[in-house]
């Protein structure tokens, strides 16, 4: 994520209209951590679908549709995404989940510390 404007910079300035003084700091404050909010969230999926409490859904029509489902990179999942995947391993089809712990290069997710320990130890990430 680009860096996000300093509010520190313009802490002296301030607009007053009719009696009330906007702190334009405190505005940009309040702006940047929106952003921050949409950037970590508006692309997570698996955020969306937790949030929505839709997952036991996407996993009645997994099992409606399919008869087995793949996933390959398994070592790339990361975050909230692999609580979804764990949620998935669930649904009641054949599955195969693909991947090699020693290749792990890149996370779908970084949600704040969800799972940040995951691929600390390869024994504790085949217990899960």
């Amino acid at each position: 994520m680009e860096m996000m404007p300093d509010p520190s910079v313009i802490s002296d300035i301030t607009i007053t209209d009719g009696g009330e003084t906007l702190n334009i700091a405190e505005m940009l404050k309040a702006i940047n951590k929106r952003i921050e909010y949409l950037y970590l969230y508006s692309n997570r999926l698996s955020f969306i679908l937790e949030a929505k409490h839709v997952i036991s859904d996407v996993q009645n029509r997994i099992a409606r549709y399919f008869d087995e489902f793949i996933v390959d990179e398994v070592q790339d999942i990361a975050g909230r995404d692999f609580n979804f995947l764990e949620r998935l391993m669930e649904t009641n089809v054949n599955q195969l989940f693909v991947g090699d712990f020693y290749q792990h290069t890149f996370d779908t997710s970084r949600d704040g510390n969800v799972n940040s320990k995951l691929f600390e130890s390869k024994a504790n990430y085949e217990k899960r």
